[in-house]
């Protein structure tokens, strides 16, 4: 069941689910996406004092970059990248 209900996750819950669980270590997955710091700094002062907003607007600024890749391709890039950052527990869940 819970496999069937992934398959139907779109990309900004799959965005959400795991800026939920990056929260404050954006920044080593923010690195890995290839975030410069320039946007980083327009994100956090966008959202002061959130940081699970930061790891959203975060993901999305890379999403958006994606625009010509499929949803797949998107998903394996997104779980290199957290394994990279040191998050492979969240990894395995996208």
């Amino acid at each position: 069941m819970a496999a069937d209900m992934a398959g139907k996750e779109t990309i900004d819950e799959l965005l959400l689910r795991i800026s939920k669980q990056v929260g404050s270590n954006y920044h080593s997955l923010s690195v890995h996406l290839k975030i410069t710091s320039a946007e980083m700094e327009n994100i956090k002062a966008s959202n002061p004092h959130d940081a699970e907003q930061w790891s959203f607007r975060t993901l999305k600024t890379w999403q958006q970059r994606q625009a010509d890749q499929n949803l797949q391709n998107m998903k394996t890039q997104l779980a290199e990248a957290l394994i990279r950052a040191g998050r492979r527990d969240i990894a395995v869940t996208v």
